[in-house]
């Protein structure tokens, strides 16, 4: 069995793996914009994938709170 210290060790790297990939996600994006012919081409599609990711990212944690309030009840919380 792996130890807790090793766990948080692997969930540490991760986050900041993440971290690192949102950040060169929007060097990226900002880059394109900088360098678009028509600015408004750029931004609009990235508009439109961060709505539906905030949407989702709702809908999930929704979900989420939904399963949790559900668990709570079964043990008479």
């Amino acid at each position: 069995m792996v130890s807790e210290d090793k766990m948080q060790e692997e969930i540490d790297k991760a986050t900041v793996a993440l971290g690192m990939q949102k950040e060169l996600d929007l060097y990226s994006i900002l880059l394109r914009i900088k360098y678009a012919k028509d600015r408004e081409e750029v931004i609009n599609p990235e508009v439109k994938v961060c709505r539906a990711k905030l949407e989702h990212a709702w809908q999930v944690d929704k979900k989420v709170l939904d399963d949790l309030e559900v668990e709570c009840e079964k043990i008479g919380g």
